[in-house]
């Protein structure tokens, strides 16, 4: 994938992460960052090698970390926000990778607007 930066919403961020403790902070923060330079859904295969985890540290974090993500049939979790920046970014039509997309509608969240000022 293209080199285009993730734009990470923070007040959205915090609010979906704030539970979490910071490994699995950690471990989502990986997941969400190999997603957007993959642009697909991870397999389940690769999740605890991708959060920089053991599979027993895995199997403990993941009881937190699934439900930031939608389970595929196949298993790979999808992530529908990077999705849809994906679409956005110009990365990937709508169509592509059907086979991994869930079946529900990718919801799309509303912009931001800009502040004035040095950010």
């Amino acid at each position: 994938m293209a080199a285009i930066p993730l734009h990470i919403r923070i007040d959205e961020y915090l609010t979906h992460t704030m539970h979490l403790t910071t490994e699995e902070y950690g471990a989502y923060l990986l997941l969400i960052m190999h997603y957007w330079q993959t642009g697909r859904a991870i397999p389940k295969d690769r999740l605890a090698t991708i959060a920089q985890l053991s599979p027993d540290r895995w199997a403990q974090v993941e009881i937190n970390l699934i439900n930031l993500f939608t389970e595929t049939p196949s298993g790979a979790w999808y992530h529908t926000r990077i999705e849809c920046d994906l679409v956005k970014a110009g990365n990937k039509s709508q169509g592509t990778h059907q086979e991994a997309r869930p079946t529900q509608k990718i919801k799309k969240h509303p912009k931001r607007k800009q502040m004035k000022g040095n950010a």
